[in-house]
């Protein structure tokens, strides 16, 4: 019996030491610890306890990374993994359910942990079971404790490498020289690997040193990465407030050459269209007068008519002064809705802009009712030389 205990371990490729810490390890511990004298390899180890489903069974597992070079499982059933989705499961699970074989059958893991960058810990959570293996480090029935789920593991799985996505190992497997010539447990081999776990006693303190440092600068470079992007986006956002009250400003100034225009036209209409309103009295007293001497004045109606036709060429020209204004108002109109567009897309306060809008429209509205009712005038007046023309004949 312990013939096949030693040849099982030295297959499997038993570690002779294991570290755990919890503060993870790194490949600088595993650096460290193969200057030691004695230690043969230190492999790196990774494994995650969680919750799981196989079928409709819950259960607390202990997921493992596989690794050809340390504590290596026997294949008792099936083939090893050959894509990230497929797995090897614990052969004491496998005979405790009375089943021949749980090979093709699905485990589900039950996990949300996330790192520090808050990305997930298992890259893959569905898994085929594809062998059933026995691991050299489990070879009672008791799988150990943990802190999840009824705080005691119910079986193991093997994965392939990338599953658990954490940038540190929660083992080291170490073997050390000559370990594997002595028989596992007898007083050489224990004398043995007893004097190397005291030299590996006196770097503890300064590894676990240098790990906490890690973290701590890990953590420092993480909250000054943070810090400049948050200063980089303040000075941005400062940046475009800074540009947009430029903005802001200018549209302001612009909202008040725009009234001064803007009342300027209406001056200038408002005397223009005094001046019309004289112009068509007057061509008016004139049909009038052209009316009543009509029927014995042939030459008098044909100077009327000729008049007539010099008003309504001053009229023009007033009407022309109209449509001046009303352009004018229409591309204040155009220039403050361009300005507006710019503050909405800074997010701006737009009332003021809003109002000099309403103002140039009310503007141009006016001024549209002026030019509409001397073109009325106008046809009432064509109109009334067409009548008093027929009366003549």
């Amino acid at each position: 019996m312990q013939d096949t205990l030693e040849h099982y371990l030295d297959e499997g490729n038993m570690h002779d030491i294991n570290i755990i810490s919890t503060m993870g390890l790194n490949d600088e511990d595993i650096k460290a610890l193969q200057e030691i004298e004695g230690v043969e390899k230190a492999y790196g180890i990774q494994t995650k306890d969680t919750e799981a489903k196989i079928g409709e069974v819950e259960k607390t597992i202990k997921v493992i990374e596989y690794n050809e070079n340390i504590n290596t499982p026997t294949i008792i059933e099936g083939r090893l993994p050959e894509s990230e989705n497929e797995c090897l499961i614990d052969e004491g699970y496998s005979a405790y359910i009375n089943e021949e074989s749980n090979i093709g059958k699905k485990i589900i893991i039950e996990n949300e942990d996330v790192d520090e960058n808050n990305n997930t810990i298992f890259t893959k959570k569905e898994f085929e079971i594809v062998g059933v293996v026995a691991s050299p480090i489990y070879i009672s029935k008791e799988r150990g404790t943990t802190s999840v789920g009824n705080g005691s593991i119910d079986l193991y799985i093997y994965t392939k490498d990338n599953i658990i996505d954490i940038n540190y190992y929660t083992e080291i497997g170490i073997t050390v020289k000559g370990a594997k010539e002595l028989e596992t447990n007898s007083e050489k081999y224990l004398k043995l690997v007893n004097e190397t776990t005291e030299k590996i006693k006196k770097i503890k303190e300064e590894r676990e040193q240098a790990r906490y440092n890690s973290i701590i600068d890990e953590a420092n470079k993480k909250l000054e990465d943070a810090q400049k992007e948050f200063d980089d986006k303040k000075t941005e956002a400062e940046n475009k407030i800074q540009d947009a009250e430029i903005k802001l400003n200018n549209a302001k100034t612009e909202i008040e050459n725009s009234e001064i225009q803007l009342e300027n036209a209406k001056k200038e209409i408002e005397k223009n269209t005094k001046k019309a309103n004289t112009e068509f009295a007057n061509a008016e007293n004139q049909i009038k007068e052209a009316e009543n001497q009509i029927t014995t004045k042939e030459k008098e109606l044909q100077e009327g008519k000729t008049a007539l036709a010099i008003k309504k060429e001053q009229a023009s020209s007033g009407i022309q002064q109209l449509e001046n204004g009303i352009q004018t108002a229409q591309l204040t109109i155009e220039s403050l809705q361009e300005q507006k567009k710019q503050l909405e897309a800074v997010g701006m306060d737009t009332t003021q802009i809003d109002l000099g809008i309403l103002q140039a429209q009310d503007k141009k509205q006016e001024l549209e009712n002026q030019k509409n009712q001397i073109q009325s005038q106008l046809q009432e007046a064509e109109k009334q030389i067409k009548l008093r023309r027929a009366r003549t004949k």
